[in-house]
């Protein structure tokens, strides 16, 4: 729910999207960038957020020790072995299933990106569409986590 509720919120918010066009317009305009790639650039940007988001509800979850329901339906309410365990369960997947769905299009994006404008131009793509990460000291789920810069 957690997941859901950030896409919704990020949607809703004019001046998220205005920030974003405006951050990312050096590569919202490039023509060495295929046109379906730069549309997906957004959701890129919706989907690591929706699945940060959703790590760090499970981390606070956990530190509550509040009841987990399952993809099943079924509530957890302990032991506190199970709790912990299904939560670590669901922050990992979080991480894991964003990794799985979307990596290779980051990075064949990146890839196009680094033999334009080299490295450098790298480094300022990674710059800009990280400022869009969840500003939470606790979040892993970055950008700059699944693309290697060397």
């Amino acid at each position: 729910v957690a997941h859901e509720y950030r896409h919704w919120r990020d949607y809703e918010d004019a001046t998220f999207e205005k920030s974003f066009a405006t951050t990312m317009k050096p590569w919202l305009d490039a023509d060495y960038i295929p046109k379906d790639d730069r549309d997906y650039l957004l959701r890129l940007v919706w989907e690591v957020r929706g699945h940060a988001t959703q790590r760090l509800q499970a981390l606070d979850d956990a530190a509550a020790k509040l009841a987990y329901m399952d993809r099943a339906g079924n509530v957890v309410e302990g032991p506190p072995k199970e709790l912990t365990s299904a939560y670590d369960f669901e922050a990992g997947d979080a991480m894991s299933i964003f990794q799985q769905a979307y990596q290779s299009d980051i990075l064949r994006l990146t890839n196009r990106i680094k033999s334009h404008d080299g490295k450098t131009g790298l480094t300022k793509f990674l710059a800009a569409i990280s400022k869009f990460d969840l500003d939470d000291p606790r979040n892993e789920l970055t950008f700059k986590r699944f693309v290697p810069t060397g």
